[in-house]
């Protein structure tokens, strides 16, 4: 946590910020009990000084040890780390036993999302540049909304000794995804599940993605949406992940065109513009 605000801080242009575990607590009936928000703690590096790390991590990603956390159509700044572990019986550092980690942030242009993957004791390589860095792109492309490469064609993920839980248990990352794709996972996974609506799109997932699932609780992909206020106007979406602009999206009952994933980078109608029913939106997004 404290590297992780380390990096927040040089993407924040050296504004430190406070970490919270827990964004919002929200009762039963839906009113908000508690509910966090962005709040300063000091200025730790001047403005000057974290916009020249910004290039020298972005270096490291483009040139550097970190080239196996580059994804393709996205900034990424970051550092791999290597560090041996002590050996508890002789009190001294092991060559036998490592940590490898990888941090960084995206895009770097105007950074919305830092990220921090540490391995212990990783079996097929140690080094932060083999073993995190390319857990760090896979996370990043699920973010963003790319496709994540098949890790059986990636040989240099490492294998970690830690109990994770079955993929029966926590529940999939569908939003954005097209529905006969969500389907097909849903169905290699042994997943009870239904589909509300026509569209090809999810919109909306229930339970949210990565929540424990109960045993054979069913899921629910949402793909038709309200009908749209005549008071409703156009939002900006651009920067925005294409699952970040579909979600807000959701509450309309109108046509959305996406073309290429990843980040968006144009929308028509422009920002501001008062929606209509008849209304049409589309999304470029890079990479395409």
């Amino acid at each position: 946590m404290q590297i992780a605000c380390s990096y927040a801080a040089i993407a924040n242009d050296g504004l430190l910020m406070q970490p919270h575990m827990v964004r919002r607590i929200v009762e039963g009936n839906g009113k908000i009990y508690r509910e966090n928000h962005p709040q300063g703690i000091r200025q730790v590096v001047s403005p000057e000084t974290a916009r020249r790390m910004k290039k020298v991590l972005q270096g490291v990603v483009e040139n550097g040890t970190g080239q196996n956390a580059r994804v393709s159509g996205i900034t990424i700044a970051g550092k791999t780390g290597t560090a041996q572990k002590i050996d508890q019986r002789t009190n001294s550092y092991t060559s036998n036993s490592h940590v490898a980690s990888f941090v960084g942030f995206f895009p770097v242009e105007s950074p919305r999302f830092v990220l921090s993957v540490v391995v212990h004791n990783p079996k097929l390589g140690y080094y932060g540049s083999q073993v995190a860095a390319p857990v760090f792109r896979n996370i990043a492309q699920r973010i963003i909304g790319l496709p994540v490469e098949d890790e059986a064609e990636n040989v240099e993920l490492a294998r970690v000794d830690v109990s994770l839980p079955s993929v029966k248990n926590v529940m999939l990352s569908l939003e954005g995804m097209e529905v006969k794709r969500a389907v097909k996972l849903l169905k290699n996974n042994d997943f009870d599940y239904e589909v509300v609506g026509g569209g090809s799109l999810i919109y909306r997932q229930e339970p949210s993605a990565y929540s424990e699932l109960q045993e054979r609780q069913k899921v629910t992909l949402y793909t038709e949406t309200k009908t749209v206020s005549n008071k409703q106007v156009m939002p900006n979406l651009t920067g925005l992940t294409l699952k970040e602009a579909l979600q807000i999206l959701s509450d309309w009952n109108i046509s959305v065109e996406v073309e290429g994933s990843g980040i968006v980078k144009k929308q028509l109608p422009n920002p501001g513009k008062k929606m209509e029913k008849k209304d049409k939106v589309k999304l470029v997004c890079n990479p395409a």
